[in-house]
């Protein structure tokens, strides 16, 4: 629950005890579907022949195995969160050779295994960490946790779901856990298990509406008055923002992290966690080495270890779209903090849906949204000092004591009514207006290309891509909303480059920025596609760049993930490119795609 006990002194939420808690859930839910018949009678004749060393013929022992696999699937599926994940994950990254050992181990390609995944997979396929599994079919147990391989097609989606889904055994357990020590629970778990009917491919499928209902509906107020509270993610901003300037500065970041910095070998990842982590930020803050970090970064790491500041927090709304204003260039004070939930937008207004069949029902009946059943009730006032998560609004963090030329031109952009703008600005959010994809419109043909960027580049994207339409040669790209944030970009991107016959990185400094400070991001996703691509066979890469040779030579893994000896580049930079340099930029990398692309078809077909 992270820092959940600054507004909820009993709040308290162990990894530990969760672990534990998913385990016994999980053996009543295998339990209930098992006494139904709803367990077994399709899943066994597939894992026979999909697992055949674990299980054999006997339905007996093969019930008991798939049992013990599914216990050990709840206990061991967070074993590879980070500490404070919420900001963590967007810090620290596990080093490319873990993610290559757990890829060779497992059989999934390294841009397919999420980084918690591999952190997980890396301690369970340790030789030492986990002696006790050499009973246990650790290809089997890699499904149930991630997911992957699925060499069963799709047939046992019905366990991923009781793993990994709307109504798994981990949310059952810390939904009930944490609802107990802070906002009190309506119903309790076996109130919902005894109404289960069954699990399918899209999940479960109930005999009653009213339990699932009240945990639904407590899942989404806790989200909204525990997870979200504002005292919990001012926390969480400051320390988002301590750690981003300790990652930047590499004496800092291996005193925090370990000799290789936020890219976490697996003996830095096993001797971090909360207490470690807390430890050696306040030691950290007390010394010398604090002095180098950036002055947003110092203050936040300050206020993190325990020096005292008063602040406020309150909402702002978006602009009236009838009349919107352009966001100035306004200079952000450094005691400012502000949390657009971009991170948070699918839990908070998507709960989760099930099903609902039972003698009454010939068929399963689907979801209705609370508020067209809940009348009034779901209703709320919405005010500047709200403490509810508040839809396409930001939550700003000052201080009581304000001084400075920055915070003047702040709060006049308070008072314009173009702070919402500028603090939008600042978050990792872009809007494209013109046309992603190309490939299947009449008459466009070639290659088609993947383009990977930073959202900050989109303008000189913008530019690229108008030349490509101009020759009408197929391109996509990734560039909506919440590309960047979550798990649909990841698998977008993911997607992207398996789609594609061919790649284009823009590299610069945003690029670069964006692959170091977002380990768990799409561009980091991206580039470990890319290299799969290319360890796999011919696949075609162009490097462009949009900043100088010097200034983009040493950010990126050039030689680990693309196999050059050197970084690569092509053409001049072009952010301030003229309108020929970005022609001749563009017919160059076509040409240098297209040759590749002939000479790999060539040489298969020959």
């Amino acid at each position: 629950m992270d820092f959940a006990s600054q507004a909820y002194p009993a709040a308290d939420h162990s990894r530990f005890a969760h672990a534990l808690g998913t385990m016994h859930v999980m053996r009543k839910l295998v339990t209930r579907l098992y006494d139904l018949g709803q367990l077994g009678e399709g899943e066994l004749p597939v894992l026979r022949e999909s697992y055949p060393s674990s299980f054999h013929g006997d339905d007996e022992a093969d019930r008991a195995q798939l049992l013990q696999h599914m216990l050990l699937a709840g206990l061991l599926q967070d074993l590879g969160e980070l500490p404070f994940a919420q900001v963590t994950r967007h810090i620290c990254a596990p080093k490319f050779a873990l993610r290559q050992e757990v890829s060779q181990k497992t059989g999934i390609p390294v841009e397919a295994i999420k980084p918690k995944d591999v952190f997980t997979l890396a301690c369970i396929y340790s030789d030492t960490l986990l002696q006790p599994l050499n009973s246990i079919d650790l290809d089997f147990l890699t499904f149930l946790i991630t997911g992957l391989p699925d060499i069963s097609n799709g047939k046992l989606a019905p366990l991923r779901q009781m793993v990994d889904g709307t109504l798994d055994a981990d949310r059952l357990d810390y939904v009930f856990r944490d609802a107990h020590h802070t906002i009190g629970t309506t119903g309790t778990i076996d109130s919902v298990i005894d109404t289960l009917h069954y699990y399918d491919a899209t999940g479960p499928v109930m005999t009653d509406a009213s339990p699932i209902s009240n945990f639904l509906v407590t899942r989404a107020r806790l989200y909204s008055t525990v997870y979200l509270s504002p005292a919990n993610r001012f926390r969480l901003n400051v320390l988002l923002t301590a750690l981003q300037g300790i990652r930047d500065d590499k004496e800092s970041a291996q005193k925090i992290f370990g000799s290789n910095g936020n890219e976490l070998a697996l003996d830095d990842f096993l001797e971090l966690d909360e207490v470690s982590l807390t430890s050696k930020l306040y030691q950290l803050s007390r010394t010398a080495g604090a002095r180098r970090l950036n002055e947003r970064s110092r203050s936040a790491l300050e206020i993190f270890s325990g020096k005292f500041h008063e602040y406020n927090h309150f909402w702002i709304f978006p602009p009236d779209h009838s009349s919107p204003t352009e966001a100035a260039d306004v200079p952000l004070p450094s005691e400012l903090f502000f949390d657009t939930f971009s991170d948070q937008q699918r839990p908070i207004y998507h709960s989760g849906a099930v099903r609902i069949k039972n003698d009454s029902l010939r068929f399963a009946a689907g979801p209705v949204p609370l508020e067209q059943c809940a009348g009034p009730f779901t209703a709320m006032f919405q005010t500047p000092t709200s403490t509810l998560p508040m839809k396409d609004c930001i939550l700003v963090f000052e201080p009581d004591v304000k001084h400075g030329k920055a915070w003047a031109e702040y709060s006049k952009a308070l008072t314009d009514q173009r702070l919402y703008q500028v603090l939008m600005s600042n978050d990792p959010l872009t809007t494209v207006d013109f046309l992603t994809d190309t490939r299947d419109l009449p008459g466009f043909s070639g290659p088609a290309i993947f383009i990977s960027f930073a959202g900050a580049d989109l303008a000189v994207v913008r530019r690229i891509a108008s030349e490509l339409l101009r020759r009408n040669r197929r391109y996509f790209f990734y560039a909506g909303k919440f590309q960047g944030v979550g798990e649909t970009a990841y698998h977008n991107s993911a997607q992207g480059v398996h789609m594609a016959d061919a790649a284009m990185i823009l590299a610069s400094t945003n690029y670069i920025a964006r692959y170091t400070q977002a380990p768990d991001g799409y561009i980091a996703t991206e580039i470990f596609s890319i290299s799969n691509r290319i360890a796999s066979g011919s696949f075609p890469l162009v490097i462009l760049s949009a900043d100088s040779w010097k200034e983009v030579e040493n950010g990126l893994p050039w030689r680990a993930a693309f196999g050059f000896d050197e970084a690569p580049f092509m053409g001049r930079p072009l952010r301030s490119a003229s309108r020929e340099e970005i022609v001749d930029s563009v017919d160059e990398m076509l040409r240098a795609i297209d040759r590749a692309f002939e000479d790999s078809t060539g040489s298969a077909q020959g």
